[in-house]
């Protein structure tokens, strides 16, 4: 389990950090705060019991304990309002054994009483075969998370005021 006294020093060393930047560096300055607040404020429920289970598993001895990332949306990403996956890996100091997108086709294979992952149009079907596959033992690339989008979201994103 993750020691509270990590926490505390990484906290401490995010307040110098501020003092070691340069008066020139405003933008940057203000840029480690955002992304010190963002990960603070979003230190959420999921990844405290993340954090609890990886602890049983290695108090129980089970395991190393891996980490699959469920409903990652890229969007959300880059607004700050989602911790990016190296975020949550540097958190939680685990092995990642898949990140899984968040796709409406979940719920629809669920209402249709098929497994997503028989869906080959399904992005998260994809990532869970290659789960599947990589808890076998077989290296298999992680899915690019990025969802380009259509033509009409990427024409939103650029109208949008501030590009997202």
């Amino acid at each position: 389990m993750l020691e509270s006294g990590r926490f505390s020093a990484i906290r401490s060393l995010i307040g110098r950090q501020e003092e070691l930047l340069s008066p020139h560096a405003t933008i940057s300055a203000d840029a480690v705060r955002r992304h010190n607040r963002v990960k603070e404020d979003i230190r959420t429920p999921y990844s405290r019991d993340a954090d609890r289970i990886i602890g049983m598993v290695e108090a129980e001895e089970k395991g190393p304990a891996r980490l699959v990332i469920n409903r990652i949306k890229p969007e959300m990403v880059r607004r700050g309002d989602m911790l990016a996956v190296d975020d949550i890996l540097e958190l939680l100091a685990v092995q990642l054994v898949g990140m899984v997108p968040d796709d409406e086709s979940v719920l629809t294979s669920t209402n249709r009483g098929t497994p997503v992952v028989l869906d080959g149009k399904s992005k998260a079907g994809l990532a869970f075969r290659n789960i599947a596959r990589r808890l076998m033992g077989e290296e298999v690339p992680f899915l690019n998370m990025e969802d380009g989008g259509g033509f009409f979201s990427r024409l939103t994103r650029l109208i949008r005021p501030g590009g997202s």
